[in-house]
């Protein structure tokens, strides 16, 4: 399309282009060699792009959520509006606004008179009163009500009463309790606090929820669903139906894609409707994981935006697992992680993380026995360049292949414990000392994750029993040193304890180590 109106003097610009395309059609533009310029909402925001004439056409978008079309908000027309006027070419600029007519008077009055800006915080005030409740600023209700005086709401509560639906039958004060009173009903609700004898004070899953900035709804569900033998899709519904997808875009034919993506994913049954957000980002996930073709280029962004969230999300559900002891589900919810930094499966072979690896490609490495990645640590260059030229790769694919593994982390694993524990200490420490044995940056070497994350590692030891005793998440630039403390058993004896090193965005570089420890 870019390529039949683009002699025409007529440029598009949307969040489906590659950036060499969006960038050719922007220097065309401020150039004057196109006169038209098709564009999002989007652009006003990000791009500075200014013209002397600008045409909004409609103030209305569909709202996935709602299931409908609903205005645009007066904000983002002014900023349209305001892209209007060329400083180094224009004395003025020119602004058309296509509207239905019933609207006409109402645009007209809020585009032409100044208006306030009101609070959002009142939707918000359970999140926000969690953080003031976990870092000890907020300990009873006197302190909530408190810091509501201090917030813009308030402000705005005095000035425009009406709006935030305060009749003046009460006194404001009181009217303030009832506010704080019902978010800390949703709070103890979701088990995020505790309120007793006046008291307030955070539980343990209340303080993940303010630790990834996550919203005390999603916390609540996580409660709700937890179970000791989650599968990977059952993990990975759970993120998507996290609150903070609640307002992921689904918009008009979006619920036709969604149905046309599931017939390609590997989990493509889903239980709610095609038009729900949630839906949307759990088949989105998937597709990402598998490498399946989107059905539209709205869906590149789309899933970039729920990758920029799926992160800190999983996180906190690993962090809320493990308070519970679920092993086996702390350890698949961590290879999530790793599925999310990699993109791809962790069913899968490891060797698909490989630049322009497919499947065919695998099965080659196979025949020589190369099955995992770290098999190529420390491969001479010509064996390297043998096994993939053998493999079906060409050169540039090889040389890809060799400076990917060069960043790929090589970690040693050392661990230290006393020879041996008197049982009526009750707790021991296991020491583990972690050193890269290449250089590397700060940042994780991913491919298909479309932003810079810092490598992170899960260190979790294990009872006997297979029982969840310790986790800690550390970095590794060149060497750390961890200590996990661990409760002793009631008898004493030998027991073999497991130490696990799980990366947090990389598949297949997990290591696992037993570890005798005598108990006297």
């Amino acid at each position: 399309m870019l390529r039949e109106s683009l002699p025409y003097g007529i440029g598009m610009h949307h969040a489906g282009l590659n950036e060499k395309d969006r960038d050719l059609v922007e220097d065309l533009f401020k150039s004057n060699k196109i006169q038209i310029l098709i564009t999002t909402a989007t652009l006003a925001w990000g791009v500075n792009l200014p013209a002397h004439l600008v045409i909004i056409k409609g103030t209305e978008y569909f709202d996935g959520k709602k299931h409908q079309f609903v205005d645009m908000p007066l904000t983002d027309i002014l900023q349209m509006m305001g892209r209007a006027g060329r400083p180094q070419f224009d004395n003025e600029g020119v602004a058309v606004i296509l509207t239905y007519e019933p609207k006409k008077d109402f645009l007209k009055k809020f585009l032409f008179e100044p208006f306030p800006l009101e609070s959002y915080f009142e939707n918000v005030i359970a999140d926000q009163l969690n953080a003031e409740i976990a870092v000890g600023n907020v300990t009873c209700l006197k302190d909530a009500v408190k810091f509501l005086t201090y917030t813009y709401y308030f402000r705005r509560l005095l000035k425009n009463p009406n709006y935030y639906g305060y009749d003046g039958k009460i006194q404001i004060g009181k009217f303030l309790v009832s506010k704080v009173l019902t978010a800390i009903e949703q709070l103890v609700s979701a088990k995020c606090i505790t309120y007793e004898d006046g008291e307030l004070q955070a539980t343990s899953i209340g303080k993940v929820g303010t630790m990834y900035y996550i919203s005390y709804l999603t916390i609540k569900m996580f409660a709700v669903r937890m179970r000791k033998n989650l599968s990977h899709q059952e993990i990975i519904q759970i993120i998507a139906d996290a609150a903070e997808y609640n307002n992921h875009p689904v918009r008009h034919e979006d619920d036709n894609h969604c149905r046309t993506l599931s017939k390609s994913v590997r989990y493509g049954s889903v239980k709610g409707s095609f038009d729900d957000p949630h839906t949307k980002v759990f088949l989105l996930l998937s597709a990402y994981f598998g490498d399946n073709t989107l059905p539209i280029v709205d869906f590149v962004l789309d899933t970039k935006s729920v990758l920029d969230q799926a992160i800190r999300i999983v996180q906190a559900f690993i962090d809320i697992v493990a308070e519970k002891g679920y092993t086996d589900v702390v350890v698949r919810a961590i290879e999530v992680l790793q599925m999310i930094g990699s993109g791809r499966w962790v069913f899968e072979s490891p060797l698909l993380t490989l630049a322009g690896v497919s499947q065919k490609n695998v099965v080659k490495f196979e025949r020589q026995n190369l099955r995992y990645l770290p098999q190529f640590f420390g491969m001479e260059q010509s064996a390297l360049t043998k096994a993939c030229k053998t493999a079906g790769l060409n050169s540039k694919q090889t040389d890809q292949i060799r400076t990917q593994i060069a960043k790929l982390p090589r970690v040693d694993v050392k661990l230290i414990v006393p020879e041996k524990v008197e049982i009526c200490d009750e707790i021991f420490d296991i020491s583990i000392n972690l050193v890269r044995q290449n250089q590397g940056s700060n940042y994780a070497f991913l491919p298909r994750f479309p932003k810079m994350k810092q490598e992170g590692w899960y260190v979790i030891v294990l009872r006997p029993d297979g029982s969840l005793a310790a986790l800690k998440k550390v970095g590794i630039k060149k060497a750390t040193n961890v200590t996990l403390m661990c409760v002793c058993p009631v008898i004493t004896g030998t027991f073999n304890f497991k130490v696990l090193l799980l990366s947090d965005c990389y598949l297949g570089l997990d290591q696992q180590y037993e570890l005798p420890v005598t108990f006297v």
